[in-house]
């Protein structure tokens, strides 16, 4: 008994000869009893990351002349646009044509006429009203339904308002011997009266753009003088 109780002081020693056990010890491999963050700890609440993305489903963005087959590098039909009616100084006439031309006629009331053509851009020019625009505009579902409508009613179907009986003008689109005008918008409560559709009003507005950007090329800026288009 007496042996056994030497051999547990002995130990019992030794355990307490080394001092007390601080962070600074070398020794002292035991990590900290709480949770570190690190960038390698998975977010679990954003689930899994997806191998493979699906953009199938994606909407093309129509609107800015992007088509999911080849570009319209060049038009196909001719074209003849531009305000009609009202009392003016001159009149203003615009052709597009195959391939990529653009035409600008100004005739003063007096007679004589101010011609300049250009060459309008091609795909892959961003910020330009382009052939593929263009011809994206002319495609329209409701712009070729205004041109079924205008081979019924004696070649020429009329949207909105027609002010020209008030000095007023019309927009005049043109194809294949049939021609789409498009007036003011329609006043609420006429029932005669239908304002153009969205595909419809969107080439008005394609068009009125590739005007401004045509006339200002030097050959038209030219031809034009002080007066523009």
């Amino acid at each position: 008994m007496m042996t056994r109780r030497l051999l547990g002081a002995a130990l019992l020693a030794c355990a307490c000869s080394g001092g007390s056990t601080t962070f600074t010890t070398p020794d002292n491999d035991v990590p900290p009893a709480f949770d570190v963050p690190t960038r390698d700890i998975a977010r679990v609440d954003r689930g899994m990351t997806p191998e493979v993305v699906d953009l199938t489903d994606v909407p093309l963005l129509m609107d800015a002349g992007l088509s999911d087959g080849p570009c319209a590098a060049r038009l196909t039909d001719t074209v003849t646009f531009g305000p009609t009616g009202g009392l003016v100084a001159f009149t203003m006439a615009y052709t597009v044509a195959p391939p990529r031309r653009f035409l600008l006629e100004r005739t003063g009331r007096g007679g004589g006429t101010q011609r300049c053509e250009t060459t309008i851009p091609a795909c892959g020019e961003p910020g330009d009203v382009t052939t593929e625009r263009l011809a994206t505009a002319l495609a329209d579902a409701d712009v070729a339904a205004a041109f079924a409508q205008a081979s019924l009613d004696a070649g020429a179907v009329l949207y909105g308002r027609d002010d020209r009986p008030v000095d007023g003008s019309v927009f005049s689109i043109a194809r294949n011997g049939r021609e789409v005008l498009v007036g003011s918008p329609c006043r609420t409560g006429t029932g005669t009266c239908t304002d153009a559709p969205a595909g419809v009003q969107r080439l008005v507005d394609v068009l009125t753009a590739l005007v401004d950007q045509e006339s200002r090329r030097p050959a038209c800026v030219a031809a034009l003088g002080d007066a523009g288009a």
